[in-house]
């Protein structure tokens, strides 16, 4: 026996908005969508579930992330400039599981089904038993998981020029920075051998779409060239996406001037630019990367509350739209409200376009296609669309809630969800056809509230309170000088 949802008004995300819809579905699929007696009637045996205030919408894809739980801000990591909070980043303590468990409830909450997970290892040696303890936490929690194993090999701190970074600190500073750079942590058949022991470790979790991977060169600033080589002969091999950082901020466009071509060319010359491969925050981009990046077919994913958070600027997402790029949304760790509440980033995506004047403008539609399909994109996987076949991955929102004062029945209903929606107007998400929030509250074995708790003490338990600060301020002020004056002189080199 399958379920029918029926809803007062249904989007697809393809095509307008339906009135008086349903969808049925049996294990993890639709199998019929359409008007709501329709459904009903070619469905006699069906448990018949609904309301006719739900907005049902694909359920959302959180496109890049670092599951960690709660924001480096709260180990004392304050946001700042990149390059500046990046070395400050060893003083967040994680546990895998707990962080992704918590961060899992958050995310489906707000009607998340699926995350990529950009993984920031506590210890390099560990990764491969923090990624399965990272995926047991986000399916715990309900939601999938594309799991992103990181790899550098150079330019760890500093970009560019680190030996006279480095002769130019006072002995104490110089010491400290030298012992902090580890550039290559592993070698690539080392870091090859770790994807296929996630692949034979999670394989059943695989098979059920639950769990899946993704190359993750970090940046193309941390790692070679032979490094990007390799790892596109792998992905092409195996069939893996390859997930990357990529001109964050503008000294990493500053970086680029090295090749004599923009970064997005480099990449184009090594063969990196297809479909598989998807790029994380491209703020700095230049002008004339959009239209081949489209050609190409690589996904991009902005992150707009990181990228203001970290003053690294505003990505130009018109522009990407309109020269064809499929654009993706992700929380990265770090919403505005450090609340994972991902209908309140789309937001911020769709209002901070780079653009104004009467030229400006994102529809409701696009802004929750670049959640949606557009995020199924970058995870190479299902979702993102409700129709016939599909996974059943959809929300039930409170349409009452997104009506509250006041809205006129002219009102847009999709205008009222890309401007009013946050989590509190989660009804019910379904992930595969189960559902992991009702009444707005996750039906995981471990209440939200529970969660925060047993993260607090988890975290506490790792807390030193005798270890210091971790990397001092005088060496962060440091870096940061560097690359004032790099800035000046327009060059690394």
């Amino acid at each position: 026996m399958g379920t029918v949802i029926c809803a007062g008004k249904l989007w697809t995300g393809e095509g307008p908005l339906q009135e008086d819809a349903a969808l049925y579905f049996t294990g993890e699929r639709i199998k019929d969508i359409g008007p709501r007696d329709e459904v009903i009637t070619r469905h006699p045996g069906a448990l018949v579930l609904g309301k006719s205030d739900w907005l049902v919408t694909p359920a959302f894809i959180d496109a890049h992330d670092h599951g960690r739980g709660v924001s480096p801000v709260a180990f004392g990591a304050a946001d700042r400039a990149l390059e500046q909070w990046i070395p400050t980043l060893g003083r967040v303590r994680s546990s895998a599981y707990m962080a992704a468990l918590y961060d899992g409830l958050l995310l489906a909450s707000s009607g998340v089904s699926t995350v990529l997970h950009s993984h920031n290892p506590s210890s390099w040696g560990n990764m491969t038993e923090e990624l399965v303890e990272t995926a047991r936490g986000y399916n715990e929690a309900g939601i999938r998981v594309i799991l992103c194993p990181p790899y550098v090999d150079q330019n760890n701190q500093i970009y560019y020029r680190r030996k006279e970074f480095a002769d130019g600190l006072p002995q104490e500073l110089r010491e400290e920075f030298l012992s902090g750079i580890s550039d290559c942590p592993f070698s690539l058949p080392e870091y090859f051998r770790i994807v296929e022991t996630l692949r034979q470790q999670l394989s059943y979790s695989i098979s059920t779409g639950m769990v899946s991977l993704q190359l993750h060169p970090a940046g193309l600033q941390w790692c070679s060239d032979e490094t990007l080589l390799a790892m596109q002969a792998y992905a092409q091999e195996h069939d893996l996406g390859i997930h990357m950082h990529m001109l964050e901020t503008k000294y990493q466009k500053i970086y680029s001037q090295k090749w004599g071509m923009s970064s997005v060319e480099h990449l184009d010359h090594l063969g990196l630019l297809t479909p598989r491969l998807s790029l994380a925050h491209m703020v700095w981009a230049e002008e004339s990367d959009w239209a081949l990046l489209a050609k190409r077919g690589v996904k991009v994913v902005t992150n707009p509350s990181s990228n203001l958070r970290l003053r690294s600027g505003v990505m130009p997402l018109q522009t990407a739209l309109e020269a064809g790029v499929v654009c993706a949304v992700g929380l990265d760790g770090c919403g505005l409200d450090d609340d994972q509440d991902y209908l309140r980033e789309l937001r911020l995506a769709r209002f901070n376009p780079s653009r104004s004047g009467v030229g400006a403008g994102i529809s409701p539609a696009q802004m929750l296609t670049m959640g949606t399909a557009a995020g199924a994109a970058v995870a190479r996987g299902e979702g993102g669309v409700l129709r016939k076949g599909s996974w059943a991955d959809f929300v039930c929102l409170d349409y009452n809630r997104l009506c509250h004062p006041f809205a006129a029945p002219a009102a847009d209903p999709l205008e009222l969800l890309a401007v009013r929606g946050t989590r509190a107007a989660m009804d019910r998400v379904y992930v595969a056809g189960e559902c992991i929030v009702r009444n707005g509250r996750p039906c995981a074995s471990m209440s939200l509230e529970e969660g925060g708790a047993r993260l607090n003490e988890t975290l506490s338990a790792l807390i030193d309170p005798d270890s210091g600060p971790g990397v001092s301020e005088a060496l962060v002020e440091a870096v940061g000088q560097f690359y004032k004056r790099s800035e000046a002189e327009g060059s690394f080199q």
